[in-house]
């Protein structure tokens, strides 16, 4: 049995990012925050973001089309168990079209970010930055390993 040799505790600061990892100064939130624990390797994070505004031109240039990413996660994700971990994802005020869909997160392995999927009728798709609309609310939670 090892020794757990690390415990940590903190904040972190989730963004939207295009499938490029660019974010938009531009773009606006009434609340995004996150909390995280970390111990050993493993790092448990919950966040909420509230966007009210994201325009579709600039650094981060979200076409309708793009698929939606939650960056400024507070470490990187490690690829240990050789998959990608997946994160519990709510929302609200999202595009009716997409509504009572099941919903979730990807893990991007060697990057801080987590990319949302929807299932549909043909399995998990990218999420589009077309289906959030004004005051669109980000629930997520889940654990992954550093």
């Amino acid at each position: 049995s090892e020794v757990l040799d690390h415990y940590e505790e903190g904040t972190f600061t989730p963004r939207v990012e295009d499938v490029s990892g660019n974010t938009n100064g531009s773009i606006t939130y009434a609340n995004n925050g996150g909390l995280y624990t970390k111990i050993g390797r493993l790092v448990h994070i919950v966040m909420v973001m509230v966007v009210t505004d994201i325009p579709s031109s600039g650094t981060c240039s979200l076409a309708d089309t793009d698929g939606f990413f939650v960056g400024g996660l507070p470490f990187t994700i490690n690829d240990t168990v050789g998959r990608e971990p997946t994160f519990n994802v709510a929302g609200d005020a999202w595009n009716t079209s997409i509504n009572y869909r099941a919903t979730t997160g990807f893990g991007t392995v060697d990057r801080t970010r987590i990319s949302l999927s929807i299932n549909d009728t043909n399995g998990y798709r990218p999420f589009k930055h077309a289906e959030v609309t004004a005051t669109a609310t980000i629930r997520l939670s889940g654990t992954y390993m550093v």
